[in-house]
């Protein structure tokens, strides 16, 4: 940890980079933007929930072991093996969004870490949204408008608020922003 910490120093990143030498179970890490593990599967699981409460978007990788059901975004197999993960916001639940289309809007989304799926709700008429993709706090999908032309949504959750835009069939970038229900 001394030499990191040099190293660090060395190289100009004091500002950007703390190197914390202790307990992983006692420390506060929870303002770090990017955590790097070496640890057995069973830490790598109880430590979980803690990295699953961190801000979304926080970068998480791991060497050698995954963190079980919870899937990497990006695995990587060679002479050394490594999971990627990105913390996905807490989307899950039913939303009314406003400004997307005319009638009243309602978007129900299931979420395991970062899968999501789910439907959206315009007017009386439900559709399964298509493409539905989770990064960070970013959540994106795309759904068919009442003529069946695809609409491209892409919304950042804030402060417990949806805010984005979407692009329909013109491409004119419209705004618009989900509340909780």
């Amino acid at each position: 940890a001394q030499l990191a910490q040099r190293n660090v120093e060395r190289s100009g990143l004091s500002d950007r980079v703390k190197i914390i030498n202790g307990d992983i179970f006692k420390e506060d890490f929870s303002q770090a933007t990017v955590v790097t593990m070496y640890l057995l599967p069973e830490l790598n699981l109880s430590l979980r929930p803690t990295i699953l409460k961190m801000k979304p978007g926080t970068r998480v990788t791991s060497h050698a072991f995954d963190m079980g059901d919870w899937e990497a975004d990006i695995e990587i197999d060679g002479p050394a093996r490594a999971f990627y993960w990105v913390v996905p916001a807490q989307v899950e639940g039913v939303w009314t969004i406003t400004g997307l289309e005319r009638d009243k809007t309602i978007l129900k989304l299931s979420q395991h870490f970062q899968k999501i799926g789910g439907t959206l709700q315009i007017g009386s008429e439900q559709q399964t949204i298509l493409n539905p993709r989770l990064d960070g706090a970013t959540l994106s999908f795309t759904y068919l408008d009442r003529d069946k032309s695809p609409n491209h949504v892409r919304m950042i959750l804030k402060n417990n608020e949806l805010e984005g835009t979407y692009k329909g069939k013109f491409y004119t970038e419209i705004a618009i922003t989900g509340k909780r229900l």
